[in-house]
């Protein structure tokens, strides 16, 4: 979700990005945050980062409409329903799943804050 997108990854990608070391990125997220408008959901970024939205906010319908404009597609909706998230991250097959979580506590245990919604499911299923 919005608040899980750590912004020193973001920086770091859009780094990458801007180095030419990054060949071709498909990105599924849900919400996107300021962290990631500022940094990696930038026009000129989309011929390397394609973007899958679970739900399109004003910045994938703005980019989208530009896209439009230069005869490219540079966002594809990904349809579904909350609950249904888990499973449709299972059917994609991704590499890696990102989400930001507390530091380790000395037991070795950490806290999803708002984001223990899918999160704990997917990472139970990527474990199997």
């Amino acid at each position: 979700m919005a608040a899980s997108k750590p912004p020193a990854l973001l920086q770091a990608l859009e780094a990458r990005v801007r180095a030419g070391t990054v060949g071709e990125l498909c990105l599924y997220y849900s919400h996107c945050a300021a962290a990631a408008t500022a940094t990696i959901l930038k026009y000129e970024y989309l011929d390397v980062i394609k973007l899958y939205p679970f739900f399109p906010t004003f910045v994938e319908r703005t980019l989208a409409e530009r896209g439009l404009r230069d005869h490219r597609r540079v966002v594809s909706y990904v349809p579904g329903n909350f609950s249904a998230m888990p499973h449709t991250l299972e059917q994609i097959g991704i590499d890696a799943f990102i989400v930001m979580v507390s530091p380790m506590d000395k037991s070795g245990y950490f806290s999803c804050g708002t984001n223990s919604d899918y999160t704990f499911r997917l990472l139970a299923w990527r474990r199997s």
